[in-house]
């Protein structure tokens, strides 16, 4: 597994207009430039990801994130929101800072690693 800092490219650095989760998790998922991670599925993974419990942390920060059998590779995406977005993070105030972490399913040992970086 590549460290954050390899994974994490400027390219990959963005800004997101969205105001609500689904318009976020969008722009995250349509940053992600694999053939194997399709937008679609990745908004599908995200959205079902956050019907378990919001990735908010609180402080204004969230990390969506997704394991897919399609993916050979681990990808991460930062998201700034000006505006802010109400994520129902755990404190309840909208989140302005994004981490996306997309993963291979069968990687699921690096994909626990990747996230505690993250974090």
């Amino acid at each position: 597994m590549p460290a954050l800092s390899v994974l994490l490219q400027p390219e990959r650095v963005i800004e997101v207009d969205g105001t609500d989760r689904e318009q976020v998790l969008r722009a995250l998922a349509e940053a992600v430039d694999d053939p194997g991670c399709e937008v679609e599925a990745l908004v599908t993974a995200l959205r079902d990801r956050e019907a378990l419990s919001s990735t908010g942390f609180g402080s204004g920060v969230a990390m969506p994130h997704a394991r897919l059998a399609t993916t050979r590779k681990f990808h991460v995406v930062l998201a700034r929101a000006h505006q802010g977005v109400a994520f129902d993070a755990i404190d309840g105030e909208p989140v302005r800072l994004f981490m996306l972490v997309v993963g291979p399913e069968q990687e699921r040992d690096a994909y626990a690693k990747l996230m505690g970086r993250a974090a």
